[in-house]
């Protein structure tokens, strides 16, 4: 009995993560990079209020928001831009070392 109560376990784990999976790819197409220790996209997407204060105290200032072009539901969310973070750290090296 603990087999076959193992077997659907995992066969039914195995359906609902696709079915989440595949849920949240129609819901939410387009991918983001989001902040560090963001939620998922359909959690974030729901959860931000789009108020702008983690644009505000990020030190890097690599966060923006999400262009009001951009469709559906991540408008107006925070996006966050890599290549500032790294010409950020670049130049902090640099003025470190005394370039």
């Amino acid at each position: 009995m603990n087999e076959r109560r193992a077997f659907f376990q995992n066969a039914f784990g195995k359906l609902l993560n696709e079915v989440a999976k595949r849920t949240e790819e129609r819901v939410a197409p387009k991918r983001w990079f989001r902040p560090p220790g963001a939620a998922p996209e359909v959690a974030f997407v729901a959860a931000c209020t789009r108020c702008g204060d983690c644009i505000d105290v990020c030190p890097v200032h690599a966060i923006l928001k999400t262009p009001a072009n951009s469709g559906g539901l991540a408008a107006g969310t925070p996006l966050h831009r890599s290549d500032h973070a790294r010409l950020y750290r670049l130049r902090r090296h640099a003025v470190r070392r005394g370039v």
